[in-house]
């Protein structure tokens, strides 16, 4: 592996993740998606492995 074979990964990484934000929030612009299903894509993104059975007050 080269030395700049992480930086690449990262960088693969970082697009791949932005490009399905983007996704997501033009769902959104065009009301075919929530905020909240946005939320919970954006936490699942980030690798939160907390889940909790509790509804929050909205």
């Amino acid at each position: 592996m080269s030395n700049d074979a992480p930086m690449r990964y990262r960088r693969a990484k970082y697009c791949k993740m932005q490009a399905i934000i983007f996704e997501a929030w033009q769902n959104l612009v065009d009301g075919e998606t929530s905020a909240k299903q946005i939320l919970k894509l954006c936490s699942r993104l980030n690798g939160s492995t907390i889940r909790m059975n509790i509804e929050p007050d909205i």
